[in-house]
């Protein structure tokens, strides 16, 4: 989770300009040693325009839904008790009842199988290509221009997480 915030942090540095407000936090004092602290704040207008949000909704797909679903419908963390209960006897009535399977899941999600699902999404779409064909070359540059390290890094990222 760490890593998929650090992810949206750099997604959102390269999708979301900040604009100079042309006030300032406290004004300077060179002789007293304080600096002069600008104030800056995001352009939320550009959340407006399909630059924004063509992007976005490519990095969630590639590094949120697909796994998510991927991860819910393949879980292998899965926990299967048996249970016997062969006779109650209730009144001296004897009733043959028979055994009980329960299965439990330890995650709602599997992480072994987001990490590899995100691993292979995130290679295919962003270091193959084939994300160019789909979104576009101008969508797969802005995505890694935001991510700190490029695509590679997230790659192993997930390979780290997929170890784990």
């Amino acid at each position: 989770m760490f890593f998929l915030l650090l992810e949206t942090i750099g997604l959102q540095r390269a999708v979301l300009p900040w604009k100079y407000s042309g006030m300032h936090w406290t004004y300077g004092r060179p002789a007293m040693g304080i600096p002069r602290v600008e104030l800056w704040y995001p352009d939320l207008f550009t959340m407006l325009m399909p630059q924004f949000w063509i992007p976005t909704l490519t990095f969630l797909t590639t590094s949120l839904l697909l796994p998510s679903l991927f991860g819910y419908f393949f879980n292998l963390t899965g926990v299967t008790t048996h249970s016997n209960l062969t006779t109650h006897s209730t009144h001296s009535i004897r009733r043959n009842r028979p055994s009980v399977t329960v299965s439990a899941t330890r995650y709602t999600i599997d992480p072994f199988i987001f990490n590899l699902v995100k691993g292979l999404v995130t290679t295919l779409v962003y270091m193959q290509g084939a994300g160019e064909v789909v979104v576009g070359s101008y969508v797969v540059e802005v995505l890694e221009r935001g991510m700190f390290g490029g695509m590679g890094t997230v790659v192993r990222k997930v390979k780290v997480g997929i170890q784990n």
